[in-house]
């Protein structure tokens, strides 16, 4: 008996995730039968789902097939939705809750029932279930992928790892200047607990990639194996994505009570001048 490819692999990936979705909730003290089959949560189902489905069709069918172009197109649409257009509609109906609770039930002609808020993702759900689906996927397809391997275990030469090179020092680079903008604000405890965050794990995986970098001039065995440079970049890329989604959004209203605070400063100080011509 076969199995079509194109909806095991995926199907695995969605269970996988609405079960991890159940175990985390219920590790944090929240038993939630809904997230077994519901949307929202960590990880993305969704994510997992079309990412599972585009590794299997390029497992299947080829890079250069047009069912693998269709699958990417497909799971790009899908995370975008994730955390755009679908986490915009779980805000929506947050508002609209709120609203109706502050409002004298008494006074409704009908009766109002609760809609349900958690509706999208954060980009850190997104990418926690595109890196699922895309193992799942692989692992699924492992023995379709045997030229995955080979890749994985090479040696980058030539442009490849100048290009490693070159971006293991604008991630230093980056995050010092991340740490100094970060030194303007320091009186600000969300700005500071940012960039101090992000800080660390842009010089992390910048000397990380560096140390692989010299471990491949060296030749050093396993250690200069493709493999550790690509998961480095995937750890900045859940790392950053982490911080940015946690705290990022409280950046906005640090800025703003920062730029509040340098106006009245201006002002005192503006105060002070007329008053001591006046004297």
């Amino acid at each position: 008996m076969t199995t079509n490819p194109y909806i095991v692999a995926p199907f695995i990936a969605w269970v996988v995730a609405q079960g991890l979705k159940f175990t985390i909730s219920a590790l944090k003290g929240k038993l939630d039968f809904r997230l077994l089959f519901g949307s929202g949560g960590m990880p993305s189902a969704h994510s997992a789902l079309v990412c599972a489905l585009a590794v299997t069709a390029l497992a299947v069918s080829g890079s250069e097939s047009p069912i693998f172009g269709l699958t990417i197109i497909f799971a790009a649409i899908v995370m975008y939705d994730s955390f755009g257009v679908r986490r915009a509609a779980g805000d929506q109906a947050h508002a609209i809750n709120q609203i109706f609770n502050q409002i004298d039930r008494t006074n409704q002609t009908s009766p109002y029932h609760h809609i349900r808020e958690v509706l999208g993702h954060k980009p850190s759900e997104v990418f926690a279930g595109a890196v699922l689906g895309s193992l799942i996927g692989f692992l699924f397809n492992f023995n379709r992928l045997s030229g995955v391997g080979t890749f994985l275990q090479g040696v980058p030469e030539g442009l490849e790892i100048n290009g490693y090179t070159l971006f293991c020092v604008l991630l230093i680079l980056a995050g010092l200047a991340v740490k100094l903008w970060g030194v303007k604000y320091k009186n600000i405890v969300a700005i500071k607990a940012f960039t101090n965050r992000l800080f660390a794990a842009l010089e992390t995986i910048g000397f990380t990639i560096g140390l692989l970098v010299f471990a491949q001039y060296e030749k050093a065995a396993i250690i200069s194996y493709r493999i550790w440079l690509l998961l480095a970049v995937v750890g900045l890329g859940s790392w950053s994505i982490y911080i940015i989604s946690h705290y990022g959004l409280q950046l906005k209203p640090a800025l703003l009570e920062a730029a509040d605070k340098q106006r009245k400063a201006y002002w005192l100080r503006s105060d002070k001048k007329k008053n001591k011509k006046h004297h």
